[in-house]
């Protein structure tokens, strides 16, 4: 509405419909596509740049060749056009704020692509990126794609100029506007809302100036000592929030398979198919290191370990549905990694895409790290498991917790916890009050609802999760394993698999893969409202208010009728198949 006010049109009348087509710096490439365009859907177009020669000759779909009397008619001719073709930042940004749909083309010069940065950024933030690419012909391929959800890009838009208002409000109000604005640009102090915790500013910081706490939400986070800090920036060049890493050597396309151990213990003691501790088997028994997650005994949450023979691969094996501590990891594969010997490393993405950031950072040889990727749902607040365990184990000495346990098969995943002292707790995942809040995602981390790491090109040289919705032929309770192969090196890796028959595995579509598990390729989900009450209330109120008031797992009738209902509707769906 602000803008509006001041938009006033050209003195030329022009008519409409038209195409707004705003280079700043690749009108040779842009313009012969757009002019194909105009003439294929019989609409001329505005080019807000000067072309002096062979204009009618060239273009002869350009309406008006225009170059600005204001900012005034420049908005004027953006917001009354149909379509929006922009090199521009300024574009980008007037398109989403007047909600026209809009292709971005970026630099294609190598040394220029980092001008690309705000434009990729912002329309990261607002779930855009697929408008944006490099070679102009894209828009033949695809239209005039106006199919935009303008109601979620805006309530985005809102939230983001919230919280650079309340940022801006907070730094006036604590110190000079100097000051912080310097610590703003020099290390992740501000970044605690949307920190993935992944633990790479701390592994980085020569200065020992961060500690990771947990943030009211109880999601570790940094702390920066600022009399420590000496502002060397390195904390926020490896945030991987911040700067993505580099998918430089990830395949574009992934080669995806079905796959599983054909060790049957180590399948039966896995969540899916067993892949990981094979993958494992192969680094250690060729003098590597592999950091993995296991349980933290006194505490009972997860945590990075360092494995250095088969034996304490067990340790690793299992979901842990709790965001892990990394702790000093990265630094340790790094040390390794120098000193000649291979690592693997298994995480969440957010993690890998940390220690990418890392290894980069330190000029590490990239040959000698091998990482995995989890398809990942999100991951709880350690906060509220720690509440969860506390009070319904109180008097037990815990022995052993499993989120997957297959007692029931592979597809009907049970939660076990194996005390010292007494009966162990079995129950349905589904059923469990914490199992059940985790699967409504009443928990998650709020960076995990918005991912940018769950996408292709994964992260890790290696991607593996639970292949939900396996085709018929592979369908087995013992587990099945979906595998994205997304680099030559863990193509190497996994291929020594195959060669020396530890694992069957069989090739499938991305498309097969991708059906019953969208987080392979999307990050975005609806954040729960119920997710911001229960966060808030776990820090004064009982898990057992929290889970009878908000949760409500089910239990008797409501349990056998949702499963009921879920059968039903898939043997309707049979028949209507048929």
């Amino acid at each position: 509405e602000q803008w509006e006010q001041i938009v006033q049109p050209p003195e030329q009348s022009i008519e409409k419909p038209y195409i707004f087509v705003y280079d700043l710096y690749r009108s040779k490439d842009i313009l012969p596509v757009v002019e194909k365009l105009a003439r294929k859907s019989k609409i001329r177009y505005v080019n807000y740049k000067p072309i002096f020669l062979l204009r009618k000759i060239r273009f002869p779909n350009l309406k008006f060749n225009y170059y600005t009397q204001g900012p005034a008619e420049f908005l004027w001719l953006l917001k009354e056009s149909n379509f929006v073709i922009t090199s521009s930042f300024h574009g980008v940004a007037f398109s989403v704020i007047f909600k026209k749909p809009f292709y971005a083309i970026l630099w294609d010069r190598k040394d220029m692509i980092r001008q690309n940065g705000r434009i990729i950024d912002l329309l990261g933030k607002l779930g855009l990126k697929d408008r944006a690419f490099v070679d102009p012909r894209e828009i033949l391929k695809r239209g005039f794609d106006e199919n935009i959800d303008w109601k979620y890009v805006h309530e985005r838009l809102n939230e983001l100029r919230e919280d650079s208002i309340s940022w801006l409000l907070n730094a006036l109000n604590d110190e000079s506007t100097d000051t912080v604005l310097s610590k703003f640009m020099r290390n992740v102090s501000f970044i605690q809302k949307g920190c993935a915790g992944c633990f790479s500013c701390y592994n980085i910081c020569p200065a020992d100036a961060i500690e990771m706490i947990f943030s009211y939400e109880g999601f570790y986070v940094p702390s920066v000592n600022n009399n420590l800090c000496t502002n060397c920036g390195l904390c926020v060049k490896v945030c991987p929030v911040i700067n993505e890493p580099s998918q430089q050597g990830r395949f574009s396309k992934p080669k995806v398979y079905a796959a599983w151990s054909l060790d049957e213990s180590i399948r039966m003691n896995s969540s899916s198919g067993g892949i990981y501790p094979e993958l494992a088997k192969i680094i250690l028994e060729n003098g590597g290191v592999v950091f993995a997650v296991a349980w933290n005994k006194k505490e009972w949450l997860p945590e990075h370990i360092q494995v250095n023979n088969v034996e304490g691969i067990s340790q690793t094996v299992g979901s842990k549905y709790v965001q892990s501590k990394a702790g000093d990891v990265y630094e340790k594969i790094i040390e390794i990694a120098k000193n000649g010997k291979s690592v693997l490393f298994i995480g969440t993405p957010c993690q890998v895409a940390g220690l990418k950031n890392i290894v980069e950072q330190t000029g590490t040889i990239e040959d000698k790290v091998f990482t995995v990727d989890l398809v990942c749902l999100g991951v709880p607040s350690p906060v509220v498991f720690k509440k969860y365990v506390d009070e319904n184990f109180k008097h037990k000495i815990i022995s052993s917790i499993s989120f997957r346990s297959k007692i029931f098969g592979w597809s009907k995943p049970c939660i076990v916890v194996n005390t010292a002292n007494g009966n162990p707790y079995s129950m349905a995942l589904y059923k469990d009050s914490f199992g059940c809040g985790f699967g409504r995602r009443y928990f998650l981390n709020l960076v995990c609802y918005d991912c940018p790491f769950s996408r292709i090109p994964r992260q890790g040289d290696i991607t593996l999760g639970d292949f939900w919705g396996v085709p018929e032929k592979y369908k087995d309770e013992r587990g099945v394993s979906v595998v994205l192969v997304n680099s030559q090196k863990g193509e190497k890796l996994f291929g020594e698999l195959i060669e020396k028959r530890r694992i069957f595995a069989e090739q499938v579509s991305i498309e097969t893969a991708t059906k019953s598990n969208p987080r392979i390729v999307s990050g975005k989900m609806d954040i729960p409202e119920k997710r911001a009450i229960i966060l808030r209330e776990i820090q004064n109120k009982s898990w057992h208010y929290i889970s009878k008031k908000y949760i409500k797992p089910p239990v008797g009738l409501r349990g056998f009728t949702r499963r009921g209902l879920s059968l039903a509707k898939r043997i309707v769906k049979k028949i209507i198949k048929r």
